[in-house]
């Protein structure tokens, strides 16, 4: 018996491999059904000792993947489709030397393609069909060609004699001839997946009513442009475009035929001399591909990353070991936009890989899938502050595909501002020494706000502080599992203690503050002396604790405070930072383009006015440094 746990795993997982939704009841105790079937055959009570089993064992894997999708299908579905596709044929007037291209997503065990081959046929048309699906065991049938006989009961006379009973072995089994065989082609394929190439008719019946709107809009939109001008689409009846406004910008538009099917035809407004055989036109905005080195030998869990970056029009390039990644980035001489690794992996851990990748010169952004063992978790730590950007839970990232996604897309993305045009923000001598002398600015705390790829930047910002140091706190947006681990080793490396920020905890010199609960920040001043407190209210943009809110409490306390923002997606703790810039008691500094790695936050301060300094990593320690070192000038004059 599966736990609820195990459940909502699987659950996710299905989605993530199949992109079907999985957020209502429909099919999922079927899915339960085919999965316990699955799992009781090897006599296995568990779930990740059955994904396990898939790592090594191809064909089970095949079998799991059919268990899990749709296999709805039938000879001549939808008859009213067929007579349309007749009509289209004969008024195109198609001949033998102009050779027809069709596809069918989503084509289960071939059915429909072979309907569709049938009509051409009849016909006397040179064609080709391509049918694919996510199912392997499903194409291999729809190789095959074969069929029992019962299914002439279900396919017009006419068509019967497409059928070769006498190239079976088997008893009741009849086969498609191998004239009509040789020009229908099968794949397995992901329809999510974003393609190129031409056809003039497209089916894709009764297929999306299993996806998300989201996942809807983005395969309609592939589809279309994939589709000839003056080609048709076909839709199953239980499906709609007219949710999705898909065309009103394009240089095409769509006439409804009747029974969901459209002719896709050029917009008359716009007197485009378009060739209707070419898509070049189309105006859909694909990214450049970029691609992806995928480090991981647990096939099962490369699979379902490997299917949302190809979506996404990521070319993947995948590696079982430490060995094979190595010899991949050569093959493609070092041009690898980016690299997700596992860190357990037989002969070299990914850790062990990514020291030696980083020594030997290597630049490429790396992000770390591991799971939550405390082992895998301190070697983790290390990578983080030694040159991995990023790291994703392995049991938490099914269910949120679309972060690591998001993460992928900010780390191999370059900035859409030019460094030329941001102003570098020094802070002027008349300020510096005002924050010098001033009584009121005595400087109480360091505060830093950072996200993707903070943890190397931290460890390079403060690493052997050779001054004692007022109250270092640190919001680092980071799974608050790993919290405890990464302030342990950044203390060590600082040379510091580190605290594990209590509720009504006092702050202290030379301590290091780093939040381990699941909560918000927020700091308290009763005279001197400055106070931690906890605040459970809503995560802001799914971040908690919120740099801004931590940054507004210092400037609502008035603390005096060196405040930074490093390198991270998003603005979380720009409005904060311009509030403490506002009270004129404290110094802002931010990370620069060069030397971030997603310069996302820090632009975002830069934008509104509140950094007083910019600059690299070692620009900041150097602006530290003399902080540090001119305190006690700062007491004395106080």
């Amino acid at each position: 018996m599966l736990t609820p746990e195990e459940i909502n795993f699987f659950f996710a997982m299905v989605e993530s491999l199949t992109g079907t939704n999985q957020s209502g009841d429909f099919r999922k105790e079927v899915l339960l059904i085919n999965l316990e079937l699955r799992m009781r055959r090897f006599k296995i009570s568990n779930l990740f000792d059955y994904l396990n089993l898939l790592r090594d064992d191809d064909l089970e894997f095949k079998s799991f993947l059919s268990s899990i999708t749709i296999h709805t299908t039938n000879w001549f579905r939808e008859l009213p489709h067929f007579l349309i596709l007749e009509k289209f044929l004969i008024k195109k007037q198609f001949t033998l030397d102009k050779k027809i291209r069709i596809w069918i997503p989503g084509c289960s065990t071939g059915e429909e393609v072979f309907s569709f081959a049938f009509v051409l046929e009849s016909l006397n048309l040179n064609y080709e069909i391509y049918g694919t699906d996510i199912d392997p065991i499903c194409i291999e049938k729809a190789k095959s060609g074969t069929f029992n006989s019962e299914v002439l009961t279900t396919i017009p006379s006419k068509y019967h004699s497409y059928f070769d009973s006498k190239s079976t072995k088997a008893e009741n089994e009849l086969m498609i001839f191998d004239r009509i065989l040789k020009k229908c082609f099968f794949k397995n394929e992901d329809i999510r997946f974003k393609k190129t190439d031409f056809y003039d008719v497209i089916s894709c019946r009764n297929l999306l009513i299993y996806f998300s709107k989201t996942d809807v809009k983005n395969i309609v939109e592939n589809l279309i442009l994939n589709l000839n001008l003056g080609g048709i689409l076909i839709l199953g009846h239980s499906e709609s475009l007219q949710d999705y406004k898909l065309f009103e910008k394009n240089n095409f538009e769509l006439d409804f035929l009747g029974n969901n099917c459209f002719l896709k035809k050029e917009r008359r407004s716009l007197n485009l001399k378009l060739n209707p055989s070419r898509n070049d036109n189309f105006p859909l905005s694909f990214k450049v591909k970029k691609t992806i080195l995928l480090v991981d030998d647990v096939m099962v869990a490369r699979l379902p990353i490997k299917n949302i970056l190809i979506k996404n029009n990521y070319e993947v390039i995948e590696a079982s070991s430490a060995r094979e990644a190595t010899a991949a980035i050569k093959l493609k001489n070092g041009a690898i936009d980016l690299i997700v690794l596992d860190v357990q992996m037989p002969e070299e851990s990914g850790i062990e890989w990514l020291a030696k990748f980083r020594a030997s010169g290597g630049k490429t952004p790396v992000v770390i899938a591991s799971s939550s063992s405390p082992d895998e978790i301190r070697s983790l730590m290390g990578a983080l502050v030694g040159g991995a950007q990023e790291f994703f839970i392995k049991e938490l990232i099914y269910k949120r595909l679309d972060l690591l996604l998001k993460t992928i897309d900010n780390l191999t993305e370059k900035s859409l501002f030019s460094r030329k045009e941001l102003k570098q923000f020094k802070l002027p001598n008349y300020i510096y020494k005002k924050f010098l002398v001033s009584k009121s600015n005595q400087l109480e705390i360091i505060a830093v706000g950072a996200s993707t790829g903070g943890p190397e930047a931290l460890n390079l910002l403060f690493k052997n502080l050779n001054y004692a140091t007022p109250p270092i706190f640190i919001i680092q947006h980071i799974n608050v599992f790993f919290t405890q681990y990464l302030a342990a080793t950044l203390a060590k490396s600082f040379g510091i203690k580190f605290s594990t920020c209590s509720d009504g905890e006092k702050l202290e010199d030379s301590t290091l503050y780093i939040p381990q609960n699941d909560v918000h920040i927020v700091l308290e001043k009763r005279g001197r002396d400055i106070f931690i407190r906890h605040q459970l209210t809503e995560a802001i943009h799914n971040i908690r604790p919120s740099i801004n809110i931590f940054f507004d409490s210092i400037a609502k306390e008035k603390i005096s405070s060196a405040a930074f923002i490093l390198t991270g997606m998003g603005k979380d703790g720009a409005n904060g930072l311009l509030e403490i810039a506002r009270t004129g008691l404290s110094y802002t500094l931010a990370q620069d383009e060069e030397t971030s790695v997603v310069y996302g936050m820090p632009r975002e301060a830069v934008a509104n006015g509140s950094v007083q300094f910019q600059g690299s990593i070692t620009q900041l320690r150097e602006q530290i440094d003399i902080i540090l070192k001119n305190r006690i000038n700062i007491r004395r004059v106080a």
